[in-house]
């Protein structure tokens, strides 16, 4: 054999790898490169595995054979990649194949979809970072009953129902919340409030004591026919005059009388009579109406008790039964209900009718003054008493003034027991005058002097 044919066998003659090596090589995109250059530099074919076939675009690399499958009845595309020689179902970025060649999604609760290759999480919740967020952030992703055809469930907390994927409000069948959260109950369409007020969730909403709740229509009916369920007030009203008594529409007879069957308006006290000008119950003469009873007139300042007496309202006052009003005597005057002393620091006894000073203190002029006795009085602060009598000592318990052992008080002086003494104020001591001497008994002149007018010679 010649050299130049040697050659050309050695350049035309494809080289084959074995499928041993195939997993020696990474997947990419479009195939695999199998094989990629010959002896000499001359690029050759790859060798394909089963169910894989060369690129029509480049020999070089192998693509799944058939690319993208239909499948009938699934109406879903099951697309094939090549990984480490094999071609196997492509699950998309966000699942991977289990033992039984089945997609599985890495998120919790999340169901493969075949139809768009990817992993859904139901309608309220979307996959964000590798695992299922319910669209309403207060709401939970439970997947305590989720299998791989059924997702998990976005459950919010209690107290709310999960409504177009958002946790609002549970008010139940008959009502709605509004922006606040507050339940308000609505008519049978479901948006226009019916005045009607929410009880709970498992009851129906209330119409109060005169209405009720219709449930073909969700709307307040009164009990009475003529009544019409004012849906601004929650309320029944009647039609002027009327009004409603007890959840029916009747005369107007105001508090202190009720309509008879006729509609006409019957006094409650039967001594009463019903004045149809003035629309009011009138008494006999000497008489008032209080609380719907006709009672003695006692005027605005007093009032009649069980016995039928007029009482003053204010304690201690006296009533004056020709001009019916009260009176407090002369320490005090009527203020309101209350007999208010005219000195301001003395305190009224309802009692005797008359003010009295705090304990302690006396009246004197026009307010109230420490109490000190006939030979004491307070000082210029009103916070102690002075005795009268120079230098004496005022004796709180008994209110009297003492000048000790060597005097006696006489009227506002302290006068010294010795008649020749002299009363020391200041010492509150009695003592003999320059030059005299104490003998026992006076002061007198001392031995072999005479007392000549006052003075010692």
């Amino acid at each position: 054999m010649a050299f130049t044919d040697l050659v050309y066998i050695l350049l035309t003659t494809p080289i084959i790898i074995p499928n041993a090596r195939l997993n020696e090589f990474k997947a990419e995109p479009r195939g695999q490169h199998i094989a990629r250059t010959g002896f000499l530099g001359k690029r050759v074919a790859a060798v394909c595995p089963s169910g894989a076939k060369n690129d029509p675009t480049d020999d070089t690399k192998c693509i799944c054979d058939g690319g993208a499958t239909w499948t009938s009845g699934t109406n879903a595309y099951t697309s094939k990649i090549l990984v480490k020689g094999a071609c196997v179902t492509d699950c998309g970025p966000d699942a991977a194949l289990n033992k039984a060649g089945a997609c599985i999604c890495t998120a919790k609760g999340a169901i493969y979809d075949s139809a768009s290759n990817t992993c859904l999480c139901g309608d309220d919740a979307s996959l964000t970072g590798g695992k299922c967020v319910c669209t309403d952030t207060t709401a939970t992703f439970d997947t305590s009953a989720a299998t791989a055809a059924k997702p998990g469930v976005c459950k919010c907390p209690k107290g709310k129902l999960l409504i177009d994927s958002a946790c609002i409000t549970n008010c139940g069948d008959n009502a709605k919340p509004d922006d606040s959260g507050e339940c308000i109950c609505m008519k049978l369409d479901g948006t226009t409030p019916n005045g009607a007020t929410f009880v709970a969730v498992t009851k129906p909403c209330s119409c109060g004591p005169n209405a009720r709740l219709v449930t073909a229509s969700k709307t307040c009916e009164c009990k009475d026919t003529e009544a019409i369920w004012d849906e601004d007030t929650s309320t029944c009203t009647c039609t002027a005059p009327q009004v409603l008594v007890d959840g029916f529409c009747t005369t107007d007879c105001g508090d202190d009388a009720t309509a008879d069957e006729d509609g006409n308006c019957v006094c409650k006290d039967e001594t009463a009579t019903w004045d149809t000008d003035l629309q009011e119950c009138n008494c006999p003469t000497g008489k008032v109406l209080v609380k719907s009873v006709c009672v003695k007139d006692c005027g605005d300042q007093a009032a009649v008790n069980s016995a039928g007496t007029c009482v003053c309202k204010a304690k201690g006052a006296t009533f004056a039964t020709k001009t019916k009003t009260c009176g407090c005597g002369s320490d005090a005057t009527l203020k309101g209900t209350a007999c208010v002393c005219k000195v301001k620091t003395a305190i009224w006894d309802p009692a005797k009718a008359v003010c009295n000073c705090p304990t302690g203190k006396k009246l004197s002029g026009t307010t109230c003054v420490l109490d000190c006795g006939a030979n004491a009085s307070p000082d210029s602060a009103g916070k102690k008493c002075v005795c009268k009598a120079k230098g004496a000592t005022f004796a709180t318990k008994t209110k009297t003034c003492g000048c000790g052992s060597d005097a006696t008080l006489k009227g506002t002086a302290c006068v010294c027991k010795v008649k020749t003494a002299t009363w020391d104020s200041t010492n509150k001591v009695c003592y003999c005058k320059p030059g005299f001497v104490y003998d026992g008994k006076t002061c007198s002149c001392p031995k072999g002097k005479t007392n000549k007018g006052g003075k010692c010679y």
